[in-house]
């Protein structure tokens, strides 16, 4: 014992402890096991803090040395040493004091270096006030003691500053209002505490270095009594005047009942405003730091949802440990300032204070300050927040990247594989948008404003299906690219390929018209083409099959039954770069190309010069409407096929004009008069592409009877009505209509023939933002006609409640469940889970007239002016019967029968 206690003690501390450690001498062995049981629970993944038996004595000091600079850091020391300590409500009369420590935590810290001095290798974390071993004046606050005389208010105070007389000093008590951060410019030390009496505020400087152990004494909230202070001009702030402490400055710590029997009382001739609430500080709230992401760099974590940046407050941060509890003042709140950190940020500046409430319990990993430099650089730079967490992201993602060693053999001899990747895999880019997705899926965001009452029935299906999004330009540092082919495979699916794999594509165009709209892509011609797409958006929709037996359930994964996935991207072809064109697009291309620079009677006769001689006919159809992709049964059969099942689709179309002899194939020709004969008033389509256009049928034969319909044979004695099915063969070509024929108006087609196209199928999505319903009178509403469904927002009051119905509803059944079972008898029902539900009509009026409104579980608590305390409390009484009905006759309140006045009850009536 006497080696543990002895000299040496602070020195053999930091030296040899190399892991954190707790000592508790006044507890007992079930305490301390109480106590590691409550920690462990508060953060499973972590581990309580390892008692050691030690006994810790020395005098806390205030960092003032005669061999060193006054740093305003407290320490314990021994003859031989010191050591850095953390302090949660140090008091300035504790200095100087040989004191017993009988609860402190020692954590170490990181080695910087053979330079580093000892008593920096770690720090002491003291719980509780320490024990004095001497007889001196006892160590506690005592008023009667505290001078006040000649002690001026905040009020006052900032009075006296306007005129600035020289040798004059100040004493000055009020409430802490604001503690800022211990800052070191240029090699000295400052910091700035606030002051307030009512509505006014006073700043206080300190700099001189036997003032800055203040720093920790002090403490929002709390009252002080600061003396020997003079009035100072600071250089760059010109015109104003602040109080600054002197090497004579004192500090006293005063209770709160104090400062208010200081304060002046009202006076009877004048009156006194209510003070503006917009002007307090809103109350004290404490939060548990409960995950440290980069201490180095500030970042941590509150509550594991709100992320804490104190990049902005350059302070040393020892105490802040997973499991701390911190109290926060005048911070910035930030919603998605980084998409690769948490939505919602809480930012510290150098206006904000911090202190620690409660030291963690747990053990922590040190911390390895390769993050160190990037404070420095947001100092700098005077970076903003999205670009500091953007700089912090980077510098983890390339701490953690883990490649394999560079293989110079490999990379000259073997296949080209080498750091040198300029663009993403579609492989990489669809197993990351897998991940992302599913990793950001949240079950209960996806469900409805009353989710809570849902039953299993309803909830299920209402997650059954989600949808996520990724914008590839906007990956940082650089914008996502993709480079392949777009195909057209055998999936009937346009898909964009590399050499790792393929994703499916839903394309659109821009118009060529001034409106700017996109539209469906019908363009074949980029089928074969090796394109850079940078512009695009990744969609991945979610399946997920469950169980749930009620939302209190979500959070539970062994529900799920089964999920899975489907990703594709949307693009536009306006925005691809062609790297290589296929023969259609290389031909196009050339085409326009001629035709812009010498006219188009040219290209029409270059391109009749190459027409083929072989004879075909051509019909001209108007597309009405398309079908989805689909496993089909027809009844039609292809030469050397069997009927059955065949992956087609199905397009309505009108034919337009008769059908066309042609001598030779006229291609992409401009549409003649004669097929039409004048009568239709066509618009684009394409077999590819899900849009009510119009094409142009081509076949490579003579005989027109192949664009017959057929029908469908029916049995002996029954006649089926069905209108004539064309299936169109594989040697068949559609080619689409130019834009200048489509102005034609018609007014009959013929018969309407439906044809089954064996092609690819894509479609597009379109997002659009909704705009609210206008404000509307009910009496409008009313004159408008009930046969008008007119969506809009009544702004009234309500005038009574006539109907309401309040109820636990089994989530499997959907029977009234009473307490802990289900009320179904036939068959019985083995449920354990119960939803609450809750409807009402109201009598509503706006003033030009009155409507009977019913609503829903999630506005009923409003509805009746509860707050939710109250609401939670009126479910749990209910928890009892199970149900309650109450409706209006006249001015009375009237129950469903069966029904016993309860408590309920009681409480609805005076409501009512």
């Amino acid at each position: 014992m006497e080696r543990k206690i002895g000299p040496g003690c602070s020195a053999e501390l930091v030296t040899w402890q190399r892991t954190p450690c707790c000592s508790n001498l006044t507890w007992s062995t079930a305490q301390h096991r109480e106590w590691v049981r409550e920690a462990e629970q508060a953060l499973p993944n972590h581990k309580a803090l390892p008692r050691a038996s030690l006994l810790l004595i020395g005098c806390l000091s205030d960092g003032c040395d005669p061999e060193r600079s006054c740093d305003g850091a407290w320490r314990v020391r021994d003859a031989t040493g010191t050591v850095h300590c953390e302090l949660l409500s140090p008091s300035p009369l504790w200095l100087g004091l040989p004191v017993l420590f009988p609860c402190w935590n020692y954590i170490p810290q990181p080695a910087l270096g053979k330079d580093q001095e000892v008593e920096e290798r770690g720090y002491l974390e003291l719980v509780g006030c320490p024990l004095a071993l001497t007889s001196v004046p006892e160590m506690t606050f005592n008023p009667a003691e505290v001078n006040l005389k000649r002690a001026v208010g905040v009020r006052e105070a900032a009075e006296l500053i306007q005129h600035r007389v020289r040798g004059l000093r100040v004493k000055v008590y009020g409430e802490v209002s604001g503690v800022y951060p211990l800052l070191n410019i240029a090699g000295k030390s400052l910091f700035c505490l606030r002051l307030r009496e009512g509505r006014h505020t006073l700043p206080l400087l300190v700099t001189e270095p036997c003032c800055l152990w203040w720093q920790q004494c002090v403490c929002v909230g709390g009252s002080v009594c600061v003396s020997g202070l003079r009035v100072c001009a600071l250089q760059g702030w010109s015109g104003n005047r602040v109080l600054c402490a002197t090497s004579q400055s004192s500090l006293t710590l005063l209770p709160d009942t104090l400062i208010q029997d200081l304060s002046d009382p009202p006076t009877l001739d004048k009156h006194t405003p209510d003070p503006d609430p917009v002007g307090l500080d809103p109350p004290l709230s404490d939060c548990s730091s409960t995950g440290v992401l980069s201490a180095a760099a500030g970042l941590y974590v509150i509550d594991g949802k709100v992320g804490l940046c104190l990049a902005y407050q350059p302070l040393q941060r020892r105490g802040l440990r997973p499991g701390a509890e911190i109290e926060l003042h005048d911070v910035h709140f930030l919603y998605r300032p980084s998409p690769h950190f948490h939505p919602c940020m809480l930012c510290v500046c150098l206006h904000s204070s911090l202190r620690v409430t409660s030291f963690s319990r747990l053990g922590s990993e040190v911390d390895r300050p390769s993050d160190a430099p990037l404070p420095w650089l947001l100092l700098e730079r005077n970076l903003g927040v999205s670009q500091y967490l953007w700089l912090c992201h980077c510098c983890r993602a390339l701490r953690d990247r883990r490649e394999e060693e560079r293989d110079i053999y490999r990379e000259m001899l073997q296949g080209h594989t080498c750091p040198l990747t300029e663009y993403v895999s579609v492989s990489d880019c669809v197993c990351v948008m897998e991940k992302e997705c599913w990793s950001s899926l949240s079950l209960s965001s996806l469900l409805p404003a009353c989710g809570s009452s849902l039953t299993q029935a309803e909830l299920n299906p209402s997650i059954a299906w989600s949808v996520g999004l990724s914008l590839g330009q906007d990956i940082q540092p650089r914008p996502l690219l993709l480079v392949g082919v777009l195909e057209l495979p055998g999936t009937h699916t346009l898909r964009l390929r590399d050499q790792t794999g393929a994703v499916t594509c839903v394309a659109v165009e821009t118009g060529d018209d001034d409106s700017g709209g996109q539209r469906a892509a019908n363009n074949t011609a980029w089928i074969g083409c090796l394109v850079c797409v940078q512009r695009f958006t990744m969609v991945m929709e979610r399946f997920v099959q469950s169980e749930f037996p009620s939302y209190r359930h979500l959070d539970q994964d062994s529900y799920i039954t089964h999920k899975h996935c489907r990703v594709y991207i949307q693009l536009c072809l306006n925005d691809l770069q062609i790297l290589s064109p296929s023969a259609a697009m290389a031909s196009l291309l050339l085409r326009e190309n001629i035709r812009t620079t010498q006219g188009g009677e040219r290209v029409e006769g270059g391109e009749r010069e190459e027409m083929s001689d072989r004879p075909c006919i051509s019909v001209v159809m108007c597309v009405e409407g398309k079908e989805g992709v689909a496993w089909r049964n027809e009844g039609i059969a292809c030469e050397g096929e069997e009927a059955g099942l065949s992956l087609c689709f199905s397009v309505r179309a009108d034919l337009i004009g008769q059908i066309q002899r042609w001598g030779r194939d006229p291609r992409n020709c401009p549409l003649q008069e004669r097929e039409t004969d004048g009568q239709t008033r066509t618009v684009r389509v394409s077999p590819l592409f899900l849009s009510p256009l119009s094409l142009s049928l081509y076949l490579s034969v003579s005989d027109p009877s192949v664009l017959i319909g057929c029908r469908v044979a029916g049995r002996s004695g029954v006649v089926l009505h069905t209108n004539p099915s064309l299936l169109v063969r594989s040697d068949w070509r559609i080619h689409t209509l130019t834009h200048p024929l489509l102005t034609t108006p018609y007014s009959q087609v013929s018969q309407a023939s439906l044809i089954s196209f064996s092609s690819s199928l894509s479609f597009s999505l379109s997002r659009s933002c909704d705009s609210p319903p206008p404000m509307i009178l009910l009496g409008v509403w009313a004159l408008a006609g009930a046969e008008q469904c007119i969506l809009g927002r009544v702004r009234g009051h309500v005038v009574c409640v006539l109907y309401l119905q309040l109820q636990w509803t089994c989530s499997l059944c959907g029977s009234i469940y009473t307490q802990e079972r289900c009320t179904r008898s036939q068959p019985p029902c083995n449920s354990t889970s119960a939803v609450f539900q809750a409807e009402a009509k109201a009598a509503v009026e706006d003033g030009s007239g009155e409507a009977h409104i019913w609503f829903s579980c999630p506005v009923i608590s409003g509805l009746l002016g509860l707050a939710m305390p109250q609401w939670e409390g009126l479910q749990r009484s209910l928890r009892v019967r199970g149900h309650l009905r109450v409706y209006t006759r006249g001015r009375s309140l009237v129950r469903s029968l069966n029904q016993s006045i309860t408590f309920c009850m009681s409480f609805l009536w005076a409501l009512y």
